[in-house]
């Protein structure tokens, strides 16, 4: 029974977050756009080294 509950709670907490991770996704796309400039899309930073890659990237 105690493992029932403890599922249905983590089932309802994952549902919570996704709601939230997809505000999150979009004010994302809006911020990467400035980092992109010198990061590139994927975060991996400059070709030469001249911009270090983000830590979300490695």
């Amino acid at each position: 029974m105690l493992l029932r509950h403890l599922l249905a709670g983590l089932f309802a907490s994952c549902a919570l977050v996704s709601a939230s991770v997809a505000v999150d996704l979009e004010k994302g796309k809006e911020i990467n756009g400035t980092c992109a400039a010198c990061h590139s899309d994927n975060g991996q930073g400059g070709k030469k080294g001249e911009y270090p890659a983000s830590l979300a990237s490695r």
